[in-house]
């Protein structure tokens, strides 16, 4: 680090403002105590402090933005060369540590306001409750610049900000991973979805054109019934007035009118038994379209929960906001077998024991039973469990008086659902064991 920070600061001393050396004024020895006349500022705390302060208070695009007012050119920088770059240059009472002092100032203005009058007790209360609360950007620069913080203070606020970045990278890692096949599953999804709706919609035209067609055999049945009946009143008239020769041509007219409209009929009747067919398959096709967006809407509450996980694990939150399942024994039976070790974490992530049978799938039934006496809570999805283990598991849980949830998928999102409102129900009793309530 210290090596970087040398370089650093050989190729930033063709600067307008020289290198740090040249603007020193009056910094303290290292290790003296600062005077409470005021506000402390940056070049004033120990320098070791300056990577935690512009690594949790600037983001890379602010960082970006000060070095190119500073005439500091960042092409090409990767972000670490960025941080060290501004780290190394703020040492020393100088121009870029007044500037950099001045932009954390107005950023955390009313903060800083809010803690001016705090005494040490009161502003260590404040801290902790900013990390109760996840808000700790604002607090972290308006305690280290406090007057009333001493150095015993900022040390135990640099190592709660150093413990929480260590925290944060590891459960990132692998909560990003699973967000990353998730997210391509559902890609996959939406473009099933999308070619069952061009399938759909080529075949609702078709069937438009086939009513369509419909309606105008139906129009020039109509419109030949109409005739038929114009002729017959006109034979009718005939009969009186002309001869049976007149007579036998206007029957054998008649009798072709009748077998032409007796094939329409049978072109009629034939498109209708088309159309018949085809709203079979357009209905078919319709419900298929709302089975794949229903599981699209699964798999995207799956995502969804996941960033809401991302989230909590990337934000500090008190230990004791969830009293979890309190060490009680789910048994899940069948589900996904590449989701088994997800389902564990889950369960175990609340404080719960995990136990797995796959419903018959593989194992026999009969082992379900020596499974059911272990658990305290059990859940199986509809989709992935054999009918014997459904039946079995309802007789069971009922004879036992043992609560049982049936799950409406087997996905991450619905067990936590689950598991949330068993947490919900779940009462911490005096002796400190927990009192299970029927889901």
């Amino acid at each position: 680090m210290q090596n970087i920070i040398q370089k650093k600061e050989k190729n930033l001393s063709w600067l307008p403002f020289g290198t740090t050396d040249s603007f020193a004024v009056d910094h303290p020895p290292q290790g003296q105590k600062i005077h409470k006349l005021g506000k402390v500022k940056l070049w004033e705390l120990e320098h070791n402090y300056h990577c935690a302060i512009i690594g949790t208070c600037l983001t890379m695009a602010e960082v970006k933005k000060i070095l190119g007012q500073l005439n500091i050119g960042s092409n090409g920088f990767s972000t670490y060369e960025l941080h060290t770059t501004i780290v190394s240059i703020i040492s020393e009472n100088n121009f870029p540590s007044k500037k950099v002092q001045n932009y954390l100032d107005k950023k955390f203005k009313s903060t800083v306001q809010k803690t001016r009058k705090m005494n040490a007790d009161a502003l260590k209360g404040f801290w902790k409750a900013a990390l109760y609360c996840g808000d700790i950007i604002s607090a972290f620069w308006a305690v280290m610049s406090h007057p009333e913080c001493d150095e015993a203070m900022r040390k135990d606020f640099y190592g709660d900000i150093h413990m929480l970045s260590h925290m944060s990278g590891a459960s990132n890692r692998a909560d990003l991973k699973r967000l990353s096949l998730l997210e391509k599953e559902r890609e996959k999804h939406i473009t099933e979805m999308r070619s069952w709706e061009t399938k759909c919609n080529k075949l609702a035209a078709e069937n438009s054109r086939l009513l369509n067609s419909v309606n105008s055999h139906q129009e020039q049945r109509s419109g030949l019934e109409n005739h038929v009946t114009a002729l017959k009143n006109s034979l009718d008239q005939l009969l009186i007035l002309q001869s049976t020769k007149e007579r036998q041509e206007l029957d054998n007219q008649l009798e072709k009118l009748k077998n032409k409209i007796n094939y329409q009929a049978n072109e009629l009747a034939k498109h209708q038994d088309k159309e018949m067919q085809l709203s079979k398959l357009v209905s078919h096709q319709k419900h298929q379209i709302m089975t794949n967006k229903a599981e699209l809407f699964a798999y995207q509450n799956e995502v969804e929960y996941l960033h809401s996980v991302l989230m909590e694990k990337t934000q500090s939150s008190c230990p004791l906001q969830k009293r979890g399942l309190c060490g009680q024994c789910v048994l899940y039976v069948g589900g996904k077998t590449n989701l088994i070790p997800h389902y564990r974490e889950l369960v175990e992530g609340k404080s719960g024991i995990f136990i797995h049978h796959d419903g018959g799938i593989e194992k026999n039934t009969q082992d379900l039973q020596q499974s059911l006496s272990k658990a305290d809570v059990v859940v199986f999805p509809g989709n992935c469990i054999s009918h014997d283990a459904y039946w079995k598991i309802k007789r069971s849980c009922k004879k036992q008086q043992k609560p049982y949830q049936y799950l409406k998928s087997s996905g991450l999102y619905s067990l936590s659902d689950v598991l949330d409102k068993i947490m919900a129900k779940t009462e911490p009793t005096d002796a400190g064991m927990s009192k299970n309530v029927g889901i």
